[in-house]
């Protein structure tokens, strides 16, 4: 970017002569750089070009958010652990990553400056694993900032300032499920930058289904729902007032119900749909997760 700025005016017709041949002198050095990059010389970003490869500083995030990405490998202190599977990252263009730490789902907000990547207030899921290992070093690698992004063709690089480094590849294209006729059981709580999983004990329990003929249907938690279903075209979602059944169960599940009612009574929600996940957001920011239990997806 070129900014304009005002020069003074000459003092003497001598002073004018010396500043038009200094202006000719940079006009003339200025058109030689443009015959010798037309008759083929080479520039790093050229380069990076030719080969795929996006150096560092050139990486955008467009560099990173057209994909979702899994993770294949953390290094920690020049020794590799596999990574589980399903764990990945996935960048949105609102500068926020969510993804899987290997059994806990997270969400962090992302600085990208000069291919150098910062994860920010990050926020997880607290489900209780067999093993947290790989999940926590993971953790301390992906917050330890200043992450270097490396990406060429389909792998990508994320290392940090001591050296040790996360390896992904870009995930196979996957179509989402439908967000009508597919079964969505509930898996996490959200409240803006927060995420939990369901309490004890309710988990499996809250799901909802979509029907084309704009009716929704499914459980709180506890009570047994259905209600009218407006879908926008803007990726939006208008949840009517629903009926339910008035039946009283644990605390833990009539806490669950009580804050996935917030989604409903005609306010306007967001919703996105990612592989078998959707995420419902209402106005206040608050809202759940959901996904597709395998032998219900179309």
């Amino acid at each position: 970017m070129y900014t304009q700025r005002r020069t003074p005016a000459p003092k003497s017709a001598a002073t004018a002569t010396a500043t038009a041949a200094t202006a000719t002198a940079a006009t003339a050095t200025a058109v030689a750089a443009i015959l010798l990059a037309a008759c083929g010389t080479s520039t790093p970003a050229d380069e990076g070009k030719g080969t795929d490869k996006d150096p560092a500083a050139g990486t955008t995030a467009g560099t990173l958010t057209d994909t979702r990405w899994t993770i294949r490998t953390l290094t920690v202190a020049d020794t590799p652990h596999p990574a589980p599977e399903g764990t990945h990252l996935t960048f949105d263009d609102k500068s926020q990553v969510s993804g899987n730490y290997g059994c806990n789902d997270f969400r962090a907000r992302t600085d990208l400056k000069g291919g150098v990547l910062t994860l920010k207030d990050a926020t997880s899921t607290e489900t209780a694993c067999t093993s947290l290992d790989f999940e926590e070093r993971l953790a301390r690698t992906l917050s330890a900032g200043g992450l270097t992004v490396t990406r060429e063709k389909d792998t990508l690089r994320l290392t940090t300032p001591k050296g040790d480094h996360v390896e992904l590849t870009r995930a196979k294209a996957e179509e989402p499920a439908p967000l009508t006729g597919t079964r969505w059981t509930v898996t996490t709580l959200t409240d803006g930058t927060t995420s939990a999983s369901l309490p004890a004990g309710t988990q499996g329990k809250a799901h909802l289904t979509i029907a084309k003929d704009g009716r929704v249907g499914g459980n709180l938690g506890c009570n047994r729902f259905s209600a009218t279903a407006k879908i926008g075209d803007d990726g939006t979602l208008t949840l009517g007032t629903p009926a339910m059944t008035r039946m009283m169960c644990a605390p833990a599940a009539m806490r669950t119900e009580k804050a996935l009612l917030r989604l409903f009574d005609g306010k306007k929600i967001t919703y996105e749909l990612s592989g078998d996940s959707l995420t419902l957001t209402a106005p206040d920011g608050k809202g759940a997760t959901a996904t597709v239990t395998p032998r219900a997806r179309p």
